[in-house]
């Protein structure tokens, strides 16, 4: 029976099965990526319950695991670079001293939320 699983390296045993499905999944990717020079080789380790996750999705979607995966970071990195824009124009603005009291913040959300 312990031939039937693999230890992967989070600790979590999955079945042999699911990581073969999972590895020729991200073989095929690779392959089809090798056309693109500028990428590098990136591993991601997920526990099962997580690749299982992804594979169905990538399946629902018509599209295979590793696309999902860099649109996804894609998509965390467009949200993060927008997030510190904004803390930083933030501070830009307190530096200058251009802040807003309580009430005056208040204010404008219940503007917004009246029109």
């Amino acid at each position: 029976m312990a031939n039937r699983f693999l230890l992967q390296q989070s600790g979590v045993l999955a079945s042999a099965s699911s990581i073969r499905t999972l590895d020729g999944q991200l073989r095929s990717v690779a392959r089809s990526d090798r056309r693109r020079k500028n990428y590098k080789n990136m591993e991601l380790h997920l526990p099962p319950d997580k690749q299982a996750r992804l594979l169905r999705f990538a399946k629902r979607v018509g599209k295979d695991a590793a696309h999902v995966v860099e649109e996804a970071v894609d998509r965390m990195l467009d949200y993060e670079e927008r997030f510190l824009a904004a803390v930083d124009d933030g501070r830009a603005a307190s530096r200058r001293g251009a802040l807003l009291e309580h009430d005056e913040v208040v204010a404008r959300i219940e503007r917004i939320f009246r029109s």
